[in-house]
């Protein structure tokens, strides 16, 4: 959606009006001396230029942008400035963006949550979320929410049965009490920490099983974008 920006030919001191929405909860009428214009629930917001042509050849003034931050502080949307018009920006690969979410299984389990945290930060299109996610993230802006059901092979990836290995009972120090469920760390020849879990204690021999948590599941995410930096 956008919001034309013009100058008013009745009114001769330079007053900008600025269409703003005032039906969507973009902004809340009144906070910012917008006024209802009608029916229409649209406000127009004024403020004055002396010079209404930079006004015009920039498309959008340095006060409309700070009385825009102002009403939405931190989390202000980000705008995209053309001759005559203002557009919501939207995200794309490479920006930075910050969501709420909770994550649950297909039967309704919780597995992850952000509520009673800080917002979760990330790059689109880096890998540093899985790629389910990832890709329904262009085309958003900020306080959109959406509710995405994803595969396991666009989220943790199915079960890999080269990852379960055995080993000797006695191999794992006696002091670790076994048990079915129970994480160890252990590290990969390269060094490299790696989270394995116990899925089978046998008199002689140890299940481990190195596959993700969550591999295997179908996965849902309901997610709400916070705010986000262009690239």
């Amino acid at each position: 959606a956008y919001t034309s920006v013009s100058r008013s030919e009745a009114i001769d001191d330079s007053t900008l009006l600025a269409g703003l929405a005032g039906g969507g909860g973009d902004i809340k009428q009144g906070t910012i001396g917008v006024e209802n214009t009608g029916g229409d629930g649209h406000g127009y917001l004024r403020l004055k230029h002396s010079d209404t042509r930079a006004v015009e050849r920039k498309g959008v003034s340095w006060g409309l942008r700070q009385r825009m931050r102002k009403a939405w502080g931190k989390h202000a949307p980000v705008m995209v400035e053309e001759k005559g018009r203002v557009d919501m920006a939207v995200i794309k690969d490479g920006d930075t963006v910050r969501i709420h979410y909770t994550g649950t299984l297909l039967d309704g389990t919780v597995f992850d949550s952000s509520e009673g945290r800080d917002s979760l930060e990330f790059v689109v299109g880096s890998g540093q979320v899985i790629l389910g996610l990832d890709v329904v993230l262009p085309g958003m802006t900020t306080g959109d929410r959406k509710l995405v059901k994803i595969a396991c092979d666009q989220a943790y990836g199915p079960i890999n049965p080269a990852m379960r290995q055995a080993v000797p009972r006695d191999a794992i120090p006696v002091e670790i009490p076994l048990e079915v469920g129970l994480q160890l760390q252990m590290q990969t020849p390269q060094g490299q920490p790696l989270l394995v879990t116990v899925v089978d204690v046998g008199e002689e021999e140890v299940i481990l099983d190195a596959n993700h948590a969550l591999a295997g599941k179908d996965l849902t995410f309901d997610f709400e974008v916070v705010s986000f930096d262009p690239a």
